[in-house]
Protein backbone atom coordinates (compact mmCIF):
# COMPACT_ATOMS: atom_id res chain seq x y z
CA UNK A 1 0.00 0.00 0.00
CA UNK A 2 0.95 3.56 -0.86
CA UNK A 3 -0.42 5.69 1.70
CA UNK A 4 -1.01 9.64 0.52
CA UNK A 5 -3.10 12.51 1.48
CA UNK A 6 -4.77 15.38 -0.64
CA UNK A 7 -6.73 18.48 0.34
CA UNK A 8 -9.81 18.91 -1.86
CA UNK A 9 -12.08 21.88 -2.34
CA UNK A 10 -15.56 20.65 -2.48
CA UNK A 11 -18.42 23.33 -3.06
CA UNK A 12 -22.55 22.99 -2.68
CA UNK A 13 -22.02 21.93 1.16
CA UNK A 14 -24.58 24.01 3.19
CA UNK A 15 -24.56 21.79 6.60
CA UNK A 16 -22.73 19.00 8.40
CA UNK A 17 -25.31 16.76 6.46
CA UNK A 18 -23.91 17.22 3.49
CA UNK A 19 -20.12 16.51 4.68
CA UNK A 20 -21.38 13.07 6.40
CA UNK A 21 -23.24 12.39 3.17
CA UNK A 22 -20.02 12.99 1.06
CA UNK A 23 -17.94 11.08 3.58
CA UNK A 24 -20.45 7.91 3.44
CA UNK A 25 -19.78 7.92 -0.37
CA UNK A 26 -16.69 8.44 -0.96
CA UNK A 27 -15.14 5.55 1.63
CA UNK A 28 -16.90 3.42 0.05
CA UNK A 29 -14.65 3.81 -2.96
CA UNK A 30 -11.77 1.15 -3.25
CA UNK A 31 -8.72 2.44 -2.93
CA UNK A 32 -9.84 5.29 -0.26
CA UNK A 33 -8.54 4.82 3.05
CA UNK A 34 -9.86 7.45 4.80
CA UNK A 35 -12.11 10.73 4.36
CA UNK A 36 -12.43 13.93 6.55
CA UNK A 37 -14.95 16.49 5.41
CA UNK A 38 -15.54 19.78 6.86
CA UNK A 39 -18.13 22.03 5.38
CA UNK A 40 -17.68 25.40 6.88
CA UNK A 41 -14.22 25.60 5.18
CA UNK A 42 -15.67 24.07 2.42
CA UNK A 43 -12.42 21.31 2.40
CA UNK A 44 -11.81 17.87 2.74
CA UNK A 45 -8.79 15.83 3.73
CA UNK A 46 -8.13 12.69 1.62
CA UNK A 47 -6.32 9.86 2.79
CA UNK A 48 -5.72 7.43 -0.14
CA UNK A 49 -3.58 4.31 -1.81
CA UNK A 50 -1.93 5.56 -4.62
CA UNK A 51 -1.11 2.45 -5.79
CA UNK A 52 -5.40 1.58 -6.40
CA UNK A 53 -6.51 4.91 -7.45
CA UNK A 54 -5.95 8.70 -7.32
CA UNK A 55 -7.65 12.15 -5.91
CA UNK A 56 -8.69 12.65 -9.72
CA UNK A 57 -10.02 9.68 -10.25
CA UNK A 58 -12.76 10.18 -6.88
CA UNK A 59 -13.31 14.19 -8.03
CA UNK A 60 -14.45 12.49 -11.02
CA UNK A 61 -16.89 9.88 -9.43
CA UNK A 62 -20.70 10.31 -9.59
CA UNK A 63 -21.08 12.36 -6.36
CA UNK A 64 -19.36 15.42 -7.92
CA UNK A 65 -20.77 15.27 -11.25
CA UNK A 66 -24.01 16.84 -12.29
CA UNK A 67 -26.71 16.92 -10.89
CA UNK A 68 -25.33 16.62 -7.99
CA UNK A 69 -25.21 19.82 -5.96
CA UNK A 70 -21.74 18.92 -4.78
CA UNK A 71 -18.45 19.54 -6.83
CA UNK A 72 -14.97 19.03 -5.61
CA UNK A 73 -11.50 19.45 -7.16
CA UNK A 74 -8.18 18.78 -6.07
CA UNK A 75 -6.15 21.39 -4.35
CA UNK A 76 -2.77 19.70 -3.09
CA UNK A 77 -1.20 16.22 -2.87
CA UNK A 78 1.45 15.13 -0.56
Amino acid sequence: MEEKIAKLSISGMSCEDCARTIEKAVKQIDGVIDLKVDYRSSSALLRYDEKRISPEQIVALSIFRSPSQYKARVDRMD
